[in-house]
């Protein structure tokens, strides 16, 4: 039975006593938001329901302290706005929206976090902690590379960020990035592949199904600050556009046309 947990001020989530780190947690927020924002959006019906569960979703996203998730999944919502809604009528009326319930949200939602959440997302939070620790990181890893020709280009091997990380005395096994994590790796090949895969998975989806392609932005997005090999919303999303589905309903009008011809089939049956 799942429950929430709160660490050090940070919400996450734990799973028969398993928890899942903050900042993955943040992922499984990716496809609500968007699919929930598309509702509110073009639907029709049950607006205020959906603008609540907007609401609560961006509460839980702030009360886990991540700031790359926060990052990613503004980046994905920024992406829809942009280039999945139809027209610019709809354009303005999302960021409306999106101005409207963040604003509500700073005002009466924010304050009430806890005052050390709040400092994580502040630029001098970021500068003093060095990203957690994360630009030491990434600069270790990336001068171990770059001084080697041969792992320039075949890399070290999978899992050889914990050796290296050790041997400079960090407290960490792996890049916290996973495109430096891959570099690291598996070289320029793997990287070059690594892209190649994202580049494709995200063209063959932008058109079809543009809530999936701006999903697929987040994970990119959230990938920055996080390593994801085997990293479950990472593989969904990434099958979900492998597999291309055209959406079943996009809106809440679209719906009732269905519901209209079943319901005449029915009819003619009888």
């Amino acid at each position: 039975m799942s429950k929430e947990v709160v660490e050090a001020t940070r919400i996450t989530l734990s799973i028969f006593g398993f928890s899942e780190d903050p900042n993955q947690f943040c992922a499984y927020l990716i496809l609500p938001i968007i699919y929930t924002l598309m509702r509110l959006i073009k639907g029709k019906k049950g607006r205020f329901l959906y603008a609540a569960l907007l609401m609560a979703m961006l509460l839980v996203l702030f009360k886990t302290g991540s700031r790359g998730g926060l990052i990613a999944i503004f980046a994905g919502v920024g992406f829809y706005i942009l280039f999945g809604v139809e027209n610019n009528k709809r354009k303005m009326q999302a960021i409306t929206l999106i101005v409207i319930l963040i604003t509500v949200f700073l005002c009466f939602v924010y304050p009430t976090l806890p005052q050390q959440t709040r400092e994580r997302f502040s630029i001098e939070r970021v500068q003093k902690d060095r990203g957690t620790g994360r630009f030491d990181i990434w600069e270790t890893l990336i001068y171990a590379v770059t001084k080697d020709p041969k792992a320039m280009i075949f890399g070290f091997g999978i899992g050889s960020t914990g050796s290296i990380l050790e041997a400079a005395n960090l407290n960490a096994r792996y890049a916290h990035n996973q495109w430096i994590q891959v570099f690291c790796d598996q070289g320029m090949i793997g990287l070059f592949l690594f892209g190649y895969l994202i580049f494709f998975a995200f063209y063959r989806t932008v058109k079809k199904n543009p809530p999936v392609a701006a999903a697929m932005v987040s994970i990119v997005a959230l990938s920055m600050s996080l390593t994801m090999y085997v990293f479950k919303p990472y593989m969904n999303i990434l099958l979900m556009c492998a597999m291309n589905f055209e959406p079943i309903f996009t809106a809440n009008d679209e719906t009732e046309k269905v519901y209209e011809i079943i319901e005449e089939d029915n009819s003619d049956s009888k």
